[in-house]
C-alpha cells in the first residue's frame, strides 16, 4: 500500500524534532487556561532576517523561532500563548503553518 505525503511530511518532521530538539522539554501554555500547560519537543531557532527600511540604510535582526508538531497540540496554538524554553518565558506573536502538519511559532521573549 502506497504511503500518504501527509504520513512521510509527519515521520521527518518528527526525525527532525528528535535530532535537533531543545535538551528539555519546552513548557506550553495556551492563553486562558489558568496556567494549565503541557509539555512538548521542538526546535528552537534564533533565524537571521534582513529589515527593508525603504532607505539605503539596512538593518539585521534575529526572529525566535520554535518549530513544532501540530499533532503534539490538543488545540491548535494561537498568537498570545506562551511557552518557557530552557527556563526563559517567550510569548508567541505568530503561528505559521507549513501545510504538512507542522508550524513556526515565531516568539518574542517576555
Amino acid at each position: 500500500m502506497p504511503r500518504r505525503w501527509s504520513d512521510l511530511a509527519r515521520q521527518v518532521r518528527q526525525i527532525g524534532i528528535e535530532t535537533f530538539k531543545t535538551d528539555n522539554p519546552v513548557s506550553y501554555f495556551p492563553q486562558g487556561q489558568d496556567g494549565a500547560g503541557f509539555e512538548i519537543e521542538g526546535v528552537y531557532t534564533n533565524e537571521h532576517v534582513q529589515i527593508d527600511t525603504a532607505t539605503p540604510s539596512s538593518i539585521s535582526s534575529t526572529k525566535l523561532v520554535l518549530g513544532v508538531d501540530l499533532g503534539d497540540f490538543d488545540t491548535p496554538p494561537l498568537p498570545g500563548d506562551t511557552c518557557e524554553i530552557e527556563g526563559v518565558m517567550h510569548r508567541v506573536v505568530d503561528v505559521q503553518p507549513d501545510g504538512q502538519g507542522g508550524a513556526d511559532l515565531v516568539l518574542h521573549k517576555d
